[in-house]
């Protein structure tokens, strides 16, 4: 009788654990590369990024399982708005709570600025003097309302050059190809720390943009019903993975200060 008991007993504790994870929540996220926030799988780093820590750091808790889905930067919009994705990260733009769902507690903050070689000659102060210069940026990027109406005034010959990666963006802009790079600030920084570049490009001018970044969850999406409830658990995970040691862990790991 004993026994039959203890095998009872047993049987309904894998019972309930195989019930938990049948119902643990799965989210689908982008799968990109945006240093320092995160690592893309492609690229093989121990490290998942800064932002994508937090992000695990939260899912664990929660007990919340992820996919990942390739991607880029520019088609990250795409998968949110039609539901293909279910969370990134992103700052408040106008229009964008028509598809989106905006946490309340910010991951990181993040600008956009110009940057110039540290030995340029060019006085670059605001987006008027960048007329008659040779500008490149990120494709896919919005930077400020003032460079979208800057930008389409432009003839297209004089546009700026777009490119794909930070990489290529650093690499011109050190070749002098280019005259003046606008990126995200933190992003390219760890770029130019990455390579021992640090010393050759400095900001030109104040940020374009400074804004602070939420988690997001496409309107969309098919995975998480209760979109409110989701972000209130993260946004109270959040508020405690900052208030612990364990921020300056992930912290240090991906900043050198």
């Amino acid at each position: 009788m004993k026994t039959l008991k203890l095998f009872l007993f047993l049987l309904s504790i894998l019972g309930s654990r195989s019930s938990f994870s049948a119902s643990s929540q799965l989210v689908v996220m982008p799968d990109l590369s945006w240093k320092p926030y995160f690592y893309s799988a492609a690229e093989g780093k121990s490290e998942p990024g800064f932002a994508k820590e937090m992000l695990l750091h939260c899912f664990k808790k929660l007990e919340v399982n992820s996919k990942a889905i390739p991607s880029s930067i520019k088609r990250v919009e795409h998968l949110l708005k039609y539901g293909k994705a279910d969370l990134w990260v992103m700052s408040y733009r106008q229009g964008r709570e028509e598809w989106l769902e905006y946490g309340k507690i910010p991951l990181f903050v993040d600008g956009y600025a110009m940057f110039v070689h540290k030995n340029s000659l060019k006085s670059v102060s605001n987006l008027g003097d960048l007329n008659g210069l040779k500008v490149g940026t990120l494709l896919g990027l919005h930077v400020s309302k003032p460079y979208k109406e800057w930008h389409e005034q432009l003839e297209e010959h004089a546009k700026p050059l777009t490119f794909t990666s930070e990489e290529q963006l650093l690499k011109k802009l050190l070749t002098r190809e280019i005259d003046v790079a606008i990126t995200s600030v933190i992003p390219f920084l760890a770029y130019a720390e990455l390579y021992s570049f640090t010393d050759d490009i400095q900001i030109s001018g104040k940020p374009l943009r400074e804004r602070n970044y939420y988690v997001v969850l496409s309107k969309n999406g098919k995975n998480i019903s209760d979109q409110k409830l989701f972000l209130d658990k993260i946004d109270n995970c959040l508020i405690g993975l900052k208030n612990s040691p364990t921020m300056n862990n992930i912290r240090a790991r991906y900043f050198s200060n």
